[in-house]
């Protein structure tokens, strides 16, 4: 199962819960159980690193100023 992210838009308590997709939110129990929001997460899967230590993009574009591009 997923790891969603939550917010509280009241108080701006935030949660994470292993729940299904189709869960419903979770109350916040910071200001009185009013539901949170599901909020956007960024993830990264299979990630890798270039020869210069910082993670490839796509096929590994040149890493910028002063750094050789990935191999």
């Amino acid at each position: 199962m997923p790891i969603y992210e939550y917010i509280c838009q009241d108080c701006g308590t935030e949660r994470e819960l292993i729940q299904k997709r189709n869960d419903t939110a979770p109350a916040c129990t910071e200001c009185g159980d009013k539901p949170m929001v599901r909020v956007l997460s960024a993830h990264r899967v299979g990630a890798s690193k270039g020869p210069c230590g910082e993670p490839k993009v796509g096929a590994c574009a040149p890493c910028g100023v002063d750094r050789p591009p990935c191999g």
